[in-house]
């Protein structure tokens, strides 16, 4: 059966089945931001340490224009440019008036305190009008979708690169017995750590782990197939974006969708959408603003690509079984070891821990 996944903001799955064309119901995730803290002034004269900007870059993109957030997304990147500040010092006006509008933000101070009374305890920037992401110009979308594809793509590659060299350490160890005494940290159980973390390897019987292991990185090759087939539909021409607006009926939250082991079915056209393909990956022009973080814009393209690639024709669906998040979270807890193998998000966060 053909299925369509979508992935949405809130950093959850639906899926469209063709007999019923109904999306299952997504799940809310577990936890929160947490409270905004900085090391260091960040803004207008200050220290700008690039771990404070970009927790302020991102605090600032839950903030609702009406409050003083920006109109069209921080790029998330470290950086304390002319956008950030002149953003710092608008939020700063709209709270306090002009004669609290340094373009400052300084640990403990007032406006540090405002952010975390709007957005500080894991709140997320209120939808727009329309139910969705807040909604950029169209020229303004296409650029944030060659960002995507640009610094996105490249970080994606890298982050499945560093996966395929962990799995082939967690190869190479994981038929031999771990290391006792002081030597544990060059041995079998730290070369297999991120393998069993993500997916409990060492779970599966003795002679299933090898096989388990060629599976999951086997998916992983597929995705670099993508990268590094010239010409075709490959590369960049594997992702598009999508401006019908359909998906949006199933979740106003959608960012990107794609059809279930689509990498093995070319030249199809999709059932869903009328003149859209199977073999490709997309992303939803009307919440395209969601990739202007580009950790979660690589993630999600990692775990589009996990659903892309999983081989159905050797029963290697991936899927996600309505879990999500480290794999502390309870939900992702409870996951069998043969969930965990076929669970997209697996995929996606095993890559960033590795790439990182």
């Amino acid at each position: 059966m053909l299925k369509l996944i979508v992935s949405t903001m809130n950093d959850v799955c639906t899926d469209i089945h063709i007999s019923g064309g109904q999306s299952s119901p997504a799940e809310k995730p577990e936890g929160g931001a947490g409270e905004i803290v900085i090391s260091a002034s960040v803004g207008i004269s200050s220290t700008n340490r690039a771990n404070d900007v970009g927790v302020i870059q991102d605090a600032l993109n839950r903030v609702s224009p009406a409050e003083g957030g920006p109109s069209l997304l921080l790029v998330k990147d470290g950086s304390c440019g002319p956008k950030t500040k002149n953003v710092i010092q608008q939020f700063q006006l709209k709270q306090f008036g002009w004669s609290g509008a340094d373009g400052k933000i300084n640990p403990g101070g007032q406006t540090l305190t405002r952010l975390n009374e709007l957005v500080g305890g894991g709140a997320i920037r209120p939808l727009d009008s329309n139910g969705g992401y807040p909604a950029v110009a169209d020229e303004e979308a296409d650029k944030l979708f060659k960002t995507a594809m640009t610094g996105g793509l490249i970080s994606a590659k890298k982050w499945i690169r560093a996966a395929q060299t962990n799995l082939d350490i967690a190869l190479s160890y994981v038929d031999q017995p771990n290391t006792p005494g002081a030597f544990q940290v060059f041995g079998r159980e730290e070369r297999m750590r991120l393998a069993n973390r993500y997916f409990k390897i060492d779970e599966f019987s003795g002679s299933q782990r090898r096989l388990m292991l060629q599976r999951v990185r086997l998916v992983y090759t597929t995705m670099l197939q993508i990268f590094e087939r010239p010409g075709g539909l490959w590369g960049e021409k594997a992702f598009e974006i999508d401006s019908t607006g359909i998906v949006l009926k199933q979740s106003k939250t959608a960012i990107a969708h794609t059809n279930q082991g689509g990498f093995f079915k070319g030249g199809k056209q999709s059932p869903f959408q009328k003149g859209q393909r199977v073999d490709s990956i997309y992303f939803v022009r009307q919440n395209i603003a969601y990739f202007s973080d580009q950790d979660k814009g690589t993630k999600t393209i990692v775990h589009e690509l996990a659903h892309f690639c999983g081989d159905y024709r050797m029963g290697w669906d991936i899927d996600d079984f309505g879990a999500y998040g480290e794999p502390e979270v309870p939900r992702v807890a409870r996951l069998s070891p043969w969930e965990r193998v076929h669970h997209a998000d697996s995929y996606a966060r095993f890559a960033r821990a590795a790439g990182k």
